[in-house]
């Protein structure tokens, strides 16, 4: 009975004397459930003749295990090796796998080579590593990569280096990365480059960065590249620096900057500055900052420049500094602006001072404040003195409230002028206390009111002196009411009328008696109208004594 006509039970009883007097012809026609039933022994009895007889279909039934226990003398012709899974490929003892020469090597797909195992590729020595072609190392797995030795990445050649893909060179090891040789490091592409996983590309030596070409830099991802130590990146040239985006640029620690000398500093283009962030710039030292030459500083953003520190801002020259536009002046911080020292701030152009913004000018020291002049106080617009602050506000002496025009003052908002020191208030003039609005006029504590001059006071107009509140009413001497006019008192509300002290409604003179209407007369509390004598009394009019109601009669005095 011919031997293809045993069943998968028969051919795993055969013994290995049996085994071993098959002929050539009689293996060559087992299928490949037949040679997948074949013992263990009995594969370790096969001789290499009568393996390379079997069929290459035949080969595809053999498993792992069987694979295992070949003799280490067997080797398989180029068919059969053709029609190997990867599995079966990477069951192959080391000594079988070296024994693959390049004619066997050329012959293997790259996906038979990616089913090695990590170690078990690595064992491939440098021969016929170097007999790999391009498409059949592009088989190989993240895992056959990640576990490659120096040695094993020294027996590849730089062309088969410039094969791999993206996602092969993404695998690579730090340890791999930086065995490569400057010839296979000077052959990826800057998309193999940039692919390197970060610790991989920050293992690169200095002597492999310095190698790069500009097209490998201007290839790498911003993450990639932050990862070169600052030392690394100062070895850069100038010519590779100039390669590099402002968005790459834009992704280096201050540190990395820092690195760089003067002359590579100012070798960067314009756009190259432009595209330095805020915190960068913010990071670096005077002396690291002053490596920008004054075409950079004049070209920096208000964006870059509010990033800065004072230090480092004013560490360029008077004309750097005034060369600056006032829109770029703007776009400084509060905290900047807060920080100027005086001797800083009196750099500053005329221009520059006036087009400070409200904020700006509420961040403000109280000594630069101080230290403007009337024409420039007087120069601000209304919304840029609304910025002034509640410190400021309280802070400004007699010639420091002088220098705000009408116009300024009634922009300010109450609690401003509330926060004005009695000093500044006795200081306005009639003019600009009569700028005032009445809400401003309320916010007025009745300590400062009762410091106000009787000019002063005289000057305000009806609606502002309705801005007066009970408080500072109530507490008013006889002394400080006298010094309202007849038709201010004929301005005031029923309420603030009712809100007048017994001491200041008793010392009420004729005339200001005369002044009250027939309005307010009937707001006079009963305490109020008791505390009038008969002789001011006296002074009302006929009109005044009509409008007082029957309570109040019934308590004037007798």
């Amino acid at each position: 009975m011919p031997i293809n006509y045993l069943s998968a039970a028969q051919i795993s009883g055969l013994s290995e004397t049996r085994l071993r007097s098959l002929s050539e012809t009689q293996l060559g026609s087992l299928r490949s459930t037949q040679v997948g039933a074949i013992s263990t022994s009995g594969i370790e009895a096969l001789t290499t003749t009568q393996v390379n007889a079997l069929s290459s279909t035949g080969v595809k039934g053999l498993s792992t295990t069987q694979i295992q226990h070949f003799a280490p003398a067997v080797v398989f012709d180029t068919d059969q090796l053709m029609a190997l899974s990867g599995a079966q490929l990477s069951a192959f003892s080391t000594t079988h796998l070296a024994a693959l020469d390049e004619t066997r090597l050329d012959v293997l797909s790259a996906t038979q080579l990616g089913g090695l195992s990590g170690v078990k590729f690595s064992h491939l020595n440098a021969t016929q590593v170097a007999s790999l072609t391009t498409t059949q190392l592009r088989g190989l797995s993240a895992v056959q990569l990640s576990q490659l030795s120096t040695t094993d990445m020294g027996e590849f050649a730089a062309t088969q280096i410039a094969g791999f893909t993206t996602t092969q060179m993404a695998s690579l090891s730090a340890g791999a990365a930086a065995a490569l040789s400057a010839t296979q490091a000077a052959a990826l592409a800057s998309t193999q480059l940039g692919a390197l996983s970060a610790t991989a590309f920050s293992a690169l030596s200095e002597t492999q960065v310095a190698g790069l070409t500009t097209t490998q830099l201007a290839g790498l991802t911003a993450t990639v590249l932050r990862t070169l130590t600052a030392t690394d990146f100062g070895e850069l040239t100038e010519t590779q620096i100039g390669a590099l985006s402002s968005t790459q640029l834009g992704a280096l620690a201050a540190t990395h900057l820092g690195s760089l000398s003067t002359t590579q500093i100012q070798g960067l283009t314009t756009t190259q500055v432009a595209g330095l962030t805020a915190t960068q710039l913010g990071g670096l030292s005077v002396t690291d900052f002053g490596k920008l030459s004054e075409t950079q500083v004049a070209g920096l953003s208000a964006a870059q420049l509010a990033g800065l520190s004072v230090e480092n801002l004013f560490s360029l020259s008077d004309t750097q500094i005034q060369a600056l536009s006032t829109t770029k002046i703007q776009g400084l911080a509060a905290w900047q602006i807060s920080a100027l020292t005086p001797t800083d701030f009196e750099r500053l152009a005329e221009t520059q001072v006036r087009a400070l913004t409200a904020t700006q000018i509420g961040a403000l020291s109280t000594t630069n404040f101080s230290s403007l002049d009337a024409t420039m106080i007087r120069s601000f617009g209304t919304a840029q003195i609304k910025g002034l602050s509640a410190y400021q506000a309280w802070s400004l002496n007699a010639t420091d409230a002088g220098e705000f025009t009408p116009t300024q003052l009634a922009a300010l908002s109450a609690d401003q002028i509330g926060a004005f020191s009695a000093t500044a208030l006795t200081s306005l003039s009639s003019t600009q206390m009569a700028a005032l609005t009445s809400p401003q006029v309320g916010a007025i504590s009745a300590t400062k009111f009762y410091q106000l001059s009787a000019t002063q006071i005289g000057g305000l107009s009806a609606a502002q002196v309705k801005g007066l509140t009970a408080p500072v009413l109530s507490g008013m001497s006889a002394a400080d009411f006298a010094k309202f006019s007849a038709l201010q008192i004929a301005a005031f509300s029923t309420g603030q009328i009712g809100s007048l002290s017994t001491t200041v409604v008793g010392a009420l003179a004729s005339t200001q008696i005369a002044a009250l209407t027939t309005l307010q007369i009937p707001a006079l509390t009963v305490t109020q109208i008791r505390s009038l004598s008969t002789t001011q009394v006296g002074y009302m009019s006929a009109s005044q004594l009509n409008a007082l109601t029957a309570m109040q009669v019934a308590n004037l005095p007798t």
